[in-house]
């Protein structure tokens, strides 16, 4: 796996060494052929910034339309969210149904069983009626015998009275002699009433009786008549409850179909809302690799102009610039102005936007004041974000000489530093070059831009073939500068891609996990830092570059620096830079 700017890098090293073998092999003096590579270069350029600006443009368009998509997968989960939650109260309502339906049948069931019940017993009632309506037939037909028997008793008992009355008149008649039978006589009386007695008792009490299985008869006739009405209802209703409990049987299998139906809508349901999620995971990556993508595509014209002019075939300076701020105050374009310079040489300057006015176009004319050398005639060549890029167009000897003072001056201020940096970059290509010769490193490997990435770094660390070889050798370079020099903030090697293998051990921390703020600031080393800067540094070839920009130290923390770099060769072939950053 390599970097995304490997192959890039590989196809402009390609490009500037060719172009490095074509320029040694004209005239220096060709002015006519300098033209013509300059005026194809700058083709190039414009060629490279169109494309890229269509790429920029159709990577922010799938972004925005990727964000459409996301918008319309909300909608979707959203709505798949609202499904969901109406089939889990459906699935609620449906088991309270089912659960009810249970209840009803289990109840209809038990009335069943009592109208099952209900109807053995009235049947039973109604035999049980009809035998004891026969009994009591049977009872009035015996009261009624029993009648005519105590009637004939009566009548017997009514004659022995009589009998009895006419002895006890014939006792006395027959005087001392009919006495005895004159006693017999009148007990056999007595006895005749009270049985006459006992026969009207038993005649009231059989009337009673009569009376009573009468009334009975009527009852029972009635309850029999009320049972015969009530067995067809019974019947019906038995019926009714049957017809109930095979409609309840039904109305719970539908339940019960019901719940399994929501339940398998809410396990779709389910499987949509993973695969929603699932969705949306890989559109947030696709968006996060569009705006990255964007922010590569974007940063690609800056890199590619960057590599272009720090080639010996595109650069188009002929004049070494040298970071200085210089108060600048005039009109450009008619429009007054107060700024500050961010570089200078003798053909121009560049000038800080943020004291300028918009509208401001390259051709624009200026007359600008600028602290330390006078009022300057200039125009504007070209407007970046580094700023307004203007050409010196002054002939006035005075202020040419009030430039080339001024810029003496901080080409004296920097000289130390320039030749520092280029001894520091000429012992790295002696290390390196020891290596090679010792064995541990081969050329190639020298050279490898196999920038294979390390696990579980956050930001992303490299390794390539020579970093561990580096890592042995160039701490005991790139250190000693710090100290005998407080202003310096580091000192390090970049290879022609921007991968720094090692860095000074203030920048060399291990990474923390879960802590990508404070790796950022304390891990920078085998990291790719291809900004303008950086890619600056790595690609020029000139005797050295000395540059001014805002150091991103992580955390939102950033820095004002100037550096001074000088090229890397290691047998005389370009490896990349050295770097020495200072704080202004």
């Amino acid at each position: 796996m390599t970097s995304p700017t490997q192959d890039f890098g590989k196809e402009q090293s390609r490009i500037v060494d060719s172009t490095h073998s074509i320029d040694s092999a004209q005239p220096e003096n060709d002015a006519g052929h300098v033209r013509h590579l300059e005026e194809t270069i700058g083709v190039i350029e414009a060629d490279i910034r169109a494309a890229i600006g269509a790429v920029v443009a159709a990577v922010d368009d799938s972004g925005a339309q990727m964000k459409r998509a996301r918008a319309d997968l909300d909608e979707i989960g959203g709505a798949n969210r609202q499904l969901n939650e109406a089939a889990a109260e459906a699935g609620t309502r449906s088991d309270a149904v089912s659960q009810a339906t249970d209840t009803i049948a289990q109840a209809s069931r038990g009335i069943d069983e009592a109208m099952l019940q209900a109807t053995a017993c009235l049947d039973a009632a109604t035999r049980q009626v009809a035998e004891a309506h026969g009994l009591l037939g049977r009872l009035s037909d015996a009261s009624t015998a029993i009648a005519g028997v105590v009637d004939a008793i009566a009548a017997v008992a009514k004659q022995t009275n009589l009998l009895a009355l006419n002895a006890t008149i014939e006792a006395a008649r027959a005087g001392e002699a009919g006495r005895g039978f004159a006693v017999v006589a009148g007990e056999v009386k007595a006895l005749s009433q009270e049985v006459s007695r006992s026969a009207d008792d038993i005649r009231e009490r059989i009337g009673l009786l009569a009376a009573t299985a009468q009334e009975t008869m009527a009852a029972v006739g009635g309850a029999n008549a009320a049972i015969t009405e009530l067995a067809p209802l019974v019947v019906r209703a038995r019926e009714g409850s049957e017809e109930q409990s095979s409609a309840l049987a039904a109305v719970a299998r539908d339940s019960n179909e019901g719940a399994r139906c929501v339940s398998a809508v809410r396990a779709r349901a389910g499987d949509v809302d993973a695969a929603l999620g699932s969705c949306f995971a890989r559109m947030d990556v696709a968006g996060e690799n569009a705006g990255r993508a964007a922010a590569a595509a974007s940063s690609l014209t800056d890199r590619f102009v960057a590599v272009i002019r720090q080639s010996e075939i595109g650069d188009r300076r002929r004049h070494d610039r040298y970071p200085v701020e210089l108060e600048v105050s005039g009109q450009i374009g008619g429009q007054p102005v107060t700024s500050r310079s961010i570089d200078i040489s003798r053909g121009g300057m560049l000038l800080d936007a943020s004291g300028v006015g918009d509208g401001i176009m390259p051709g624009s004319e200026a007359r600008l004041a600028i602290g330390g050398i006078g009022t300057v005639r200039a125009h504007v060549v070209g407007v970046s974000r580094m700023g307004l890029h203007c050409a010196f167009d002054d002939e006035d000897p005075a202020i040419r000489a009030a430039i080339e003072a001024k810029l003496a001056a901080i080409a004296g201020e920097y000289r130390p530093l320039v030749a520092r940096a280029q001894a520091i970059a000429q012992e790295v290509a002696q290390a390196i070059e020891g290596l090679v010769g010792a064995g541990s490193l081969s050329r190639e490997a020298a050279f490898d831009t196999r920038y294979v990435p390390l696990p579980a770094t956050d930001p992303q660390q490299y390794e390539t073939a020579f970093t561990q070889a580096f890592e042995g050798v160039l701490p005991a370079i790139i250190e000693p500068p710090l100290s005998e020099d407080k202003r310096l903030t580091f000192c390090l090697a970049i290879d022609r891609n921007g991968y720094i293998p090692v860095h000074n051990r203030a920048f060399s921390q291990p990474q923390r996990p879960d802590d990508p703020v404070w790796n950022a600031a304390h891990c920078r080393n085998k990291r790719i830092f291809d900004d303008r800067a950086g890619i600056t540094a790595a690609r020029s070839t000139r005797d050295f570059v000395v540059q001014a920009y805002a150091r991103d130290m992580g955390g939102g923390k950033v820095v004002m620096m100037r550096e001074v770099d000088a090229p890397i060769r290691i047998f005389g072939r370009h490896w990349g830079g050295l770097r020495m950053a200072y704080r202004l």
